[in-house]
């Protein structure tokens, strides 16, 4: 869950492109964007940052912008899908065309 959902009981879109953005590093390093073990203590959950994705190559300027703290800051929806479909371009190999 975002944090501003946990903290506030905000929810919508940015909580949403947070949990994308949870999932998409899940899927991708194989492990959540935090630290195991550590509380979910309001501190926390105001300050800490996603782990740097080891495996994520182009797809790091999104999770970047997805795991955004502050819901003001996070990437919006067209952003997201602008800098998803820039990776997949950029991923296609070009014999695919």
């Amino acid at each position: 869950m975002a944090p501003e959902s946990i903290l506030d009981g905000h929810f919508g879109s940015p909580s949403d492109l947070y949990a994308l953005g949870v999932t998409l590093y899940r899927a991708v390093e194989g492990r959540p964007p935090f630290e195991p073990g550590q509380p979910l203590t309001e501190d926390a959950l105001r300050s800490r940052a996603p782990l740097r994705a080891a495996h994520a190559g182009y797809l790091d300027t999104v999770l970047g912008g997805l795991l955004e703290r502050d819901p003001a800051r996070r990437l919006d929806i067209p952003e997201a899908r602008r800098r998803l479909q820039a990776v997949e371009r950029l991923s296609r190999p070009a014999w695919v065309g």
